[in-house]
């Protein structure tokens, strides 16, 4: 299946091929972002790790900053 992507670290936009059932934690691992950095939104929503992704679902990636 295929989902929509945009990384807000890079300003880029992409279509990605997941496997049916994997979840927004796979497809961190398969576009080699570390997940501990990150906040992901699923069609305009925050979603967790385990949220399951579908067919031409929205996500966004944006990267977490901290510091002091």
């Amino acid at each position: 299946m295929k989902v929509s992507v945009f990384i807000e670290e890079k300003n880029e936009g992409m279509e990605v091929y997941v496997e049916e059932g994997a979840t927004a934690l796979d497809l961190l691992k398969k576009l080699n972002i570390n997940p501990v950095t990150t906040v992901i939104s699923k069609n305009g929503k925050i979603a967790l790790e385990e949220t399951i992704l579908k067919d031409k679902d929205q996500v966004e990636i944006f990267s977490v900053i901290s510091g002091g």
